[in-house]
């Protein structure tokens, strides 16, 4: 079918003059392009005839850097047999084809688990996380919604979304970041929270495998309640966050933030996270994850909030 043959006609008649690297994929075409982002699941590259190109790192066969002033010859040759669909390079059109999120790591997860019988009860979560990263900033983006019920009786209904931004310093292992998020929990002592904070955080390990970073800052915290005053505290935030990507298929997420108070000493809140994720082979995009979340505040009736989960997770 002619469209199928469009991308590796343009590679063969088109000079590529562009210093970067030599990208060969599995299929035999190889593109000398400008890596400007690089993932755990793709790459996005700036070709000089194509534009903009993210490519899934399942396509790539081996990376290199291209010699400096050298341009890869204009050829003639015969353009390689008709691809199937599994052999084509994928094209990043943002969240379902929209253009939006074009170029970040996006994904979906759900859990879902139930008992019937002597008791029933049933949990859902699900999970949205959106991340992009280049060599000036990061941003990483989280929403998750979670609700579970007893004998018909609702035991947990809560909302989080959290945003932050990272602004990278080049050649420095220093950074500095802002976030903030929402909470909205129909059995926390208060009814909605809004947090917003920011400061400096620092590479203590920055490898392709391993990352271990710091952050130090302060935390505003607003929580609203129906039954009394608002309540607005001003927090230390000291936390810890470590990534290690164990192969191309499995990496685990780790990270503990305490909030120490600064308006009432001796109250604090801590948040421990920790994340398994899993690729599945047969299909592409799909995974599986494993994890924990506590939350400790010394305010609360109930001072621990655990929750552990088992999700699929969707590439989108």
């Amino acid at each position: 079918m002619p469209g199928k043959t469009i991308f590796p006609a343009l590679l063969a008649v088109i000079p590529l003059g562009v210093h970067g690297e030599i990208i060969e994929l599995t299929n035999g075409d190889i593109l000398n392009a400008e890596i400007i982002n690089r993932t755990e699941h793709f790459i996005v590259i700036e070709h000089p005839a194509l534009g903009t190109l993210t490519l899934d790192n399942s396509r790539i066969a081996a990376i290199k850097a291209a010699p400096a002033g050298e341009k890869q010859q204009e050829t003639t040759a015969e353009l390689p047999p008709e691809k199937t669909q599994d052999e084509e390079v994928v094209v990043d059109t943002g969240l379902f084809g929209t253009g939006f999120l074009s170029g970040w790591e996006r994904n979906l997860s759900v859990g879902l688990s139930g008992a019937s019988g002597s008791s029933n009860n049933a949990s859902f979560r699900t999970d949205l996380k959106t991340t992009y990263k280049d060599e000036e900033k990061r941003w990483n983006f989280n929403l998750f919604y979670y609700f579970a019920s007893e004998d018909n009786s609702t035991t947990d209904n809560r909302i989080t979304a959290n945003l932050n931004r990272d602004w990278l310093i080049a050649d420095s292992d220093w950074f500095y970041f802002a976030n903030g998020g929402y909470d909205w929990d129909q059995f926390k002592d208060w009814d909605h929270r809004f947090r917003v904070g920011g400061g400096s955080g620092y590479h203590f390990i920055h490898t392709d495998s391993v990352e271990l970073d710091s952050r130090q800052g302060l935390n505003v915290n607003y929580s609203l309640y129906s039954d009394r005053a608002n309540d607005l505290k001003l927090e230390t935030l000291l936390g810890i966050y470590w990534h290690w990507k164990i192969s191309e298929k499995q990496s685990v997420d780790f990270s503990n933030v305490v909030y120490p108070a600064l308006t009432d000493l001796g109250e604090y809140r801590n948040v421990t996270k920790f994340e398994w994720l899993h690729s599945l082979d047969y299909y592409h995009g799909l995974s599986i994850k494993l994890g924990f979340r506590n939350e400790y505040d010394s305010t609360e009736t109930d001072k621990n909030d655990l929750r552990y989960y088992a999700n699929i997770v969707w590439g989108l």
